[in-house]
This record gives structure tokens, C-alpha cells and sequence, in this order.
């Protein structure tokens, strides 16, 4: 298995192999909702294997805060384009089982990068969301509850050291609040920001450990997210999932026996998201411009 290195907002950075990928093709169940490729599809071991590279930023443009920054004021997550806009959010596994309710889990695969992620949309621009996100607190991810803190930088593991992306906030009734209080402790907004941020580091070498034995273990297909909706083309590409006829297989025995019952759970949440699939499809099909929407 290939070195877990931790790069910036939590991928996996991968190398290609030159194995060939076998042809795969769409299914909409409209019964259950579940959106999966045909049994044939499937991502070779060979396709995908080592840690390479770190990932193109999430964030628009980070700092490193210092001693002068105690006075920059937050603001709640909705207040940030981001958390509203943004169609894939890279998580961790302990999100799993919460975000389930809301939005598909997957791994994306681009640029030799591999993450963990939810979809909250079928368009980039985020529009038409499942109902109630992201309005509500449970569909928001870790990474925006704590945005605009940074998750995933390695230096993170000193808790002490923090980044922040600089955007600003665009919600004019928000008066948002300063990072330190006068005192010099955190304010009730940074001490919910800070705990989101630590429980998605802390749980982040765990969750790359998995996405390294899933792909090293040949378990993930690709999850071609290409259709047409009242004859308009949508797709999301560069998607991938743990293959449903594999889930019985040797190989799965061998993550099982390495991860525990903790990977066990994560990985039924992320086959039962699969079916939010259906939702983002009705909630695209409200709306859908004239122009082909490509994520």
C-alpha cells in the first residue's frame, strides 16, 4: 500500500497505472431512487494507486493567523457565498451517517486527487439543493461549519495554529462577531467553528486510510452521473463508489478486518446516500436551463 500523505483540504492525491477501465453506463431506478452504474462497471485496481500530489484548493485564499488577526470578525456559515454555492464538500467518515439523510457520499477522483465528498447539487452553481439545505444545521457539513477556518492543512495538528480564508461575508444583517473576545478567548461563534474544524482533522488520517485501502483494494467504480432531465443533458463527472457486487468479496473482508466496525457503519451510510441521488434529480428537473450543465 502506498504512503497516506496528508495534503491540503483532505484528499488523497493518487498516480495512474496504465490498467484500462471497463465501460459503464447509467441507471435511473425510479422506484428507489438510486442512481448506480451497470453490473459490468467497474474501476480496475490498476486505474488508480499511490499518493502523488495535493489537491486544488477549496478555499479561495488562505492565511495563517497570527497575533494581529484576533479582531477579524466571522460570521455565521450562510452569510458566506461558499456554504451556500458550493456543489461538492469534501467530508470525513464520521459525517457519514448525518449527511446520509441529505446528499449522495462519494469519492471524486480528478487530476490524479482523491476525496472523500457529498453532492448538493446537480449544477455548479449549487442550485436546487435537496429541501431544507442549506438552511438547515444538519446539512451542513463540517468544512462549512467552520468555514471560514480551513480545514486539512497538516499543520493543523497543532491546534494552536489556524488558517482562514479571507472571503467575505455578503449578508448585510449579519454583524458577525470578532475571533477574540476583549479577554482574549474565543467567541461563542470561533468555539463552534474551532470544535467543527478539530473533529474534521482529527478525524481526517482515518478517513485518507480508508480512501487509500478502498482504491489499493480495486473496490471503487466509477459513478457516471450523465443524463437528461426533461430533455436537457446533466453530469457530474469524476464520481466513484464502492462497488455493490464486491461488498461480499475477499477484498472487503481485508478493509473490514483493517478498519473495524467504524468503517463498517461509514460504508453502509455511503451506500444508503446513493439514493439521495433521486432527490437531486426531481429537485434539478424544477429547473433546468436551456444550456447542458456540466459539474
Amino acid at each position: 500500500m502506498g504512503r497516506v500523505t496528508n495534503f491540503l483540504n483532505c484528499p488523497l492525491a493518487i498516480e495512474r497505472s496504465h490498467g484500462t477501465r471497463s465501460p459503464s453506463s447509467l441507471r435511473l431506478d425510479v422506484k428507489s431512487d438510486f442512481i448506480s452504474c451497470d453490473d459490468n462497471a467497474g474501476l480496475m485496481s490498476t486505474d488508480i494507486m499511490h499518493p502523488t500530489e495535493p489537491a486544488a484548493p477549496f478555499y479561495e485564499q488562505c492565511k495563517l493567523l497570527d497575533s494581529t488577526d484576533g479582531s477579524t470578525r466571522i460570521y455565521a456559515p450562510l452569510s458566506y457565498p461558499v456554504t451556500r454555492r458550493a456543489q461538492i464538500i469534501p467530508i470525513v467518515h464520521i459525517e457519514a451517517i448525518g449527511l446520509a439523510h441529505w446528499f449522495p457520499i462519494c469519492w471524486k477522483i480528478e487530476s490524479s486527487i482523491c476525496e472523500l465528498v457529498v453532492l448538493r447539487s446537480l449544477f455548479k452553481d449549487g442550485a436546487r439543493q435537496p429541501p431544507g439545505s442549506p438552511t438547515s444545521a444538519g446539512s451542513l457539513p463540517l468544512a462549512l461549519r467552520a468555514y471560514p477556518f480551513a480545514v486539512g492543512h497538516d499543520d493543523q495538528a497543532d491546534k494552536t495554529r489556524f488558517w482562514l480564508d479571507t472571503a467575505v461575508s455578503d449578508e448585510p444583517t449579519d454583524i458577525g462577531a470578532p475571533i477574540l473576545m476583549p479577554s482574549g478567548k474565543p467567541s461563542s461563534g470561533a468555539k463552534l467553528k474551532l470544535n467543527a474544524l478539530h473533529s474534521f482533522n482529527d478525524a481526517l488520517p482515518a478517513t485518507r486510510e480508508m480512501t487509500s485501502s478502498l482504491l489499493e483494494l480495486g473496490l471503487l467504480e466509477p459513478w457516471p452521473l450523465s443524463f437528461t432531465v426533461e430533455g436537457r443533458p446533466i453530469s457530474v463527472p469524476n464520481l466513484h463508489i464502492v462497488r455493490q457486487r464486491d461488498v461480499a468479496s475477499p477484498q472487503m473482508f481485508r478493509f473490514l478486518e483493517t478498519f473495524g466496525a467504524s468503517a463498517a457503519i461509514f460504508l453502509g451510510a455511503h451506500r444508503i446516500s446513493l439514493y439521495r441521488a433521486g432527490i437531486l434529480v426531481r429537485a434539478a428537473g424544477a429547473s433546468v436551463a436551456t444550456a447542458p450543465v456540466t459539474a
